[in-house]
């Protein structure tokens, strides 16, 4: 009997490797692309050339549409498959014909784990070729986005941020029973499909089981992205990598989900990894005490820093997942627990205190666990979408915070009172992705310390669109100034930003009036609250005082008309449910603290 052939096997690896170095006869080569074979699925029919075009008139069997996402080594494209008629998500090397041979071996690599995997929550590739000498491989695509952006709204109901790691690890036990390891397993490399079936995907730095790496990582450097990365990796232990290292990674992303934070974050990646490998993991109940005790056993199991104390398998933690789903585990590993959270509580309580109240604590889990029902999500739609977010606290940022616009030139540190901002241009920094409702408040305590010219405020609706100049974001800025000519008034902007950067974001001002609070004193600005109330009907804004901003949707929407006339997709009624950050107007600088955003009920 023939053995049947592995797809991936068949892979053109050789041929992509020469697309990447200068041919030797220094003939050129016409562009090629192959189906991926596969048992399971038609073989489609071949057009007479395949191919990428630039746009519609192109030849070509796939125009790219839009860009969709970019990394550090390739790009997605949104294009339309014309022998097929379907849209899809079209990869390549960014690089193009100056990669390098590793670069192009690691690119090679993902399609070929992608080619190996066939399972409803990994991502399906269709395709792969080669175009003006890069190479390219076209899979589904995703309408949701990415994990990364939607992590509130999975935060709001336990059992639902559960249900989807369920179906992740199953996705990723499939990738390891067809020998495939991920190693960057993370919010943004889970793409969320119809219906928020999520879908894994960037293989980028997948290792297959049983084989050598092949030079394409230094000598103790681990590739990942620190805050997902197991103690193995952060140690830097290639030969101890395994299953059970995509089982803590997976771990981090439940407890990310439930907890509301990251289990270890710092300001530097080598301050991530030092925490990773020397401090316990702090047990979800002892961040957030109404997280159910049977939950918090599942996800102290994946983050065991020893790997043969985890989850034997992504799939093991499926299961465990499915039975606290269903009402409540059978077997919860009590002892782990008991272990850790006494290594964390013992430096509050002393020793023999420690040790009695963990116990205690144990304990009534277990009995939790084992009584009828005892699944006790943790706080479902109701209470929780009522809690309000904290994005900078007192002293520093309570959660990731992304540079959008002139980071280049920018100073952004922590301090005893707030976040300390300063800038030449115009600069904005997210704080928050999309938030959780559709109508809120965003307040920020903020001190204008210094600068003539610019003025400091928060900004919302953070979103993207197409528009006659191509892609572009759009944002809202609410903002006062203490000195120079706008000194004593509250302004409300709007910005128009390109997404190739290669144009000056372009602005609006929609509103500028006096505001009512305390005057300087000397040259000295004192803190001054700005709260802004964000609906889809419209805005309010009032700067330590009464409102004085009060922009219905009718205004907003003949603002950007005569703003952005190339631009007809942009309607504001959309606008609320996009990112929330801070920002500086030209030359500035001032301090942010208690930046809260919180939901708007009726009334208010």
């Amino acid at each position: 009997m023939t053995p049947k052939k592995d797809p991936a096997d068949q892979l053109p690896t050789a041929d992509w490797a020469q697309a990447a170095a200068p041919a030797a006869t220094g003939e050129s080569q016409s562009p090629t692309a192959s189906r991926l074979p596969s048992d399971e699925q038609p073989t489609l029919p071949q057009p007479p050339r395949t191919g990428i075009a630039r746009d519609a008139g192109g030849d070509g069997r796939y125009v790219l549409v839009d860009e969709i996402a970019s990394g550090a080594m390739g790009v997605v494209y949104l294009a339309e498959d014309r022998v097929v008629g379907r849209r899809v998500a079209l990869k390549m090397i960014r690089a193009g014909v100056f990669a390098g041979a590793a670069e192009v071996e690691r690119f090679t690599r993902e399609a070929r784990a992608l080619a190996r995997l066939s399972h409803p929550h990994v991502v399906q590739v269709y395709d792969f070729g080669e175009s003006e000498g890069r190479p390219f491989f076209t899979m589904q695509l995703a309408s949701g986005g990415t994990l990364a952006v939607h992590l509130l709204r999975f935060r709001a109901d336990a059992r639902v941020a559960v249900a989807l790691v369920e179906k992740v690890a199953r996705g990723v036990q499939h990738a390891h029973e067809q020998g495939i390891l991920h190693r960057d397993l993370k919010p943004a490399n889970v793409l969320l499909g119809a219906g928020d079936e999520p879908l894994v995907s960037d293989f980028g730095l997948v290792k297959f089981l049983h084989a050598e790496e092949q030079g394409l990582t230094q000598a103790g450097v681990m590739p990942g992205t620190a805050p997902y990365m197991a103690p193995e990796q952060a140690a830097g232990r290639s030969e101890e990598v395994g299953p059970r290292t995509d089982v803590w990674a997976l771990g981090v992303i439940l407890y990310e989900l439930v907890v509301g934070r990251r289990p270890f974050d710092g300001k530097t990646r080598e301050e991530i990894l030092h925490r990773i490998l020397t401090t316990p993991v702090p047990p979800p109940r002892s961040v957030r005490p109404g997280i159910d005790a049977g939950l918090e056993v599942v996800v102290m199991k994946c983050l065991e820093k020893e790997a043969g104390r985890r989850y034997a398998s992504a799939g093991a933690l499926a299961e465990d997942l499915d039975q606290w789903l269903r009402g409540g585990l059978q077997r919860p590993a009590a002892a782990q627990v008991v272990r850790v959270n006494d290594t964390v509580r013992r430096r509050r309580l002393g020793v023999a205190g420690g040790v009695v109240v963990v116990a205690a604590l144990t304990l009534a889990g277990v009995f939790f666990l084992l009584r009828p029902g005892g699944n006790g999500a943790v706080a479902t739609s109701g209470p929780e979408l009522a809690q309000p977010i904290t994005l900078i606290g007192e002293d520093d940022f309570r959660g990731e915070h992304q540079w959008l616009l002139g980071e280049k030139g920018a100073k952004l540190e922590s301090g005893a009172e707030g976040v300390s901002f300063t800038t030449k241009e115009l600069s904005a920094v997210q704080l928050l992705a999309a938030p959780p409702w559709e109508s809120y408040i965003l307040q920020a305590k903020i001190r204008h310390d210094a600068g003539m010219k610019g003025m400091p405020g928060v900004f919302f609706g953070y979103k993207g669109y197409a528009s006659g100049r191509g892609p572009c974001h759009l944002l809202c800025c609410a903002g006062f100034a203490d000195r120079g000519n706008f000194a004593g008034q509250l302004i409300v902007d709007l910005y128009r930003i390109p997404d190739d950067h290669a144009t000056k974001p372009r602005g609006r001002n929609c509103f500028r009036d006096p505001f009512k609070g305390e005057p300087m004193i000397g040259d000295e600005a004192p803190w001054r609250t700005l709260t802004v109330r964000v609906t889809p009907r419209g805005i309010k804004a009032s700067c330590s005082g009464p409102i004085v901003c009060d922009l219905v949707a009718d205004d907003l929407r003949k603002c950007i008309a005569s703003a952005f006339y190339d631009s007809p997709n942009l309607h504001w009624e959309s606008m609320p449910s996009g990112g929330i950050g801070i920002y500086l107007d030209e030359e500035c600088t001032a301090s942010f603290k208690d930046v809260v955003v919180k939901p708007l009920q009726d009334g208010q």
